[in-house]
């Protein structure tokens, strides 16, 4: 699976990532303060390569999440694009997105749903890391837990695999992070079946 060079180069440069978070974080009604006539096409620009990298990661991450966690869910209830976005109020359009993350790290993810339990089935592309898993299972105040994975749980009960694939080879085989996906399902599959009960 061949890297956007964009994608690269997001992971591995700290000022690329710096002018795209800032450019992202504009107040449109402020863009142009202070601005002079010859440095719109320099802004312009800058504009055109976050763009890119956005559809590029959104690409890159459709087909990624699709190798790594594709199939595993096929006996959940999958959530569209649109029931997504509601349910994550905060996420709107930007199911792939390049903000709102500590580490800023490119992050997808997709929702599924079982039994009032929901599986968050993610990917993330993190700054001198890789391309990590992120997964969650919950059920109002009952987690699933994924310690098994070698995962630790980050402050919005996110468990995270200490498996990264680098991002700085030109390509990837997800087939690792398949495994362990594979691994995540079973863990959740186990914790969220019905229980029975015991005859008296």
């Amino acid at each position: 699976m061949l890297i956007p060079e964009s994608v690269a180069a997001y992971v591995h440069d700290g000022g690329i990532r710096r002018a795209v978070k800032e450019l992202i974080g504009l107040n449109p009604d402020e863009i142009l303060d202070g601005m002079a006539w010859g440095e719109l096409a320099r802004f312009y620009r800058a504009q055109l390569a976050t763009r890119q990298l956005e559809a590029e990661w959104g690409v890159f991450a459709l087909e990624a999440w699709d190798a790594v966690w594709g199939g595993l869910l096929d006996h959940w209830k999958s959530l569209s694009p649109d029931e997504q976005m509601v349910a994550e109020a905060d996420v709107g359009v930007n199911l792939a997105s390049l903000s709102d993350t500590d580490d800023n790290s490119l992050w997808f993810g997709r929702l599924f749903t079982s039994r009032n339990f929901t599986f968050y089935a993610s990917l993330a592309a993190v700054p001198e890391s890789g391309l990590r898993l992120k997964v969650s299972c919950d059920r109002n105040e009952r987690s699933v837990g994924f310690a098994d994975l070698a995962a630790v749980l980050d402050d919005v009960g996110n468990w995270t695999p200490s498996l990264a694939l680098p991002l700085d080879g030109g390509e990837i085989d997800p087939s690792s992070l398949r495994e362990i996906a594979a691994r995540a399902v079973g863990i959740a599959d186990e914790a969220t079946a019905p229980r029975r009960k015991a005859r008296t």
